[in-house]
């Protein structure tokens, strides 16, 4: 007799920009509202958590069904303006990542 066991899984969903964006040519941006939409739908049908808690619970073998992490890339502050206030009211937890290449000027990165 065999058993079907499948494998844990979770996804990791990647920001950078809660904003709007007279130019965005690699599509960073997500329009707050959509923000707002996309945080209800994973607070309704998914399990938000950690990316601590997420990679706890994959080591163990105990991953919830649906776990998903939300992180942003590059610290831009929409995601202190916009994003922050939304994921707080909404109970879920995420990582930012800043970048410290100007730190003491000002500068755009090269993909702005």
């Amino acid at each position: 007799m065999t058993i079907d066991v499948k494998p844990a899984r979770a996804a990791i969903l990647l920001y950078h920009r809660v904003a709007v964006a007279e130019v965005d040519p690699f599509n960073l941006c997500v329009a707050p509202e959509e923000f707002v939409f996309q945080i209800k739908y994973l607070k309704d049908r998914c399990v938000p958590m950690s990316l601590t808690a997420m990679l706890t619970a994959l080591t163990e073998g105990r991953c919830p069904h649906r776990a998903v992490a939300i992180t942003f890339d590059d610290a831009y502050q929409d995601n202190l303006v916009e994003a922050s206030p939304v994921l707080l009211s909404a109970g879920i937890p995420a990582i930012f990542f800043a970048t410290t290449a100007h730190l003491e000027e000002e500068g755009e990165f090269w993909w702005d």
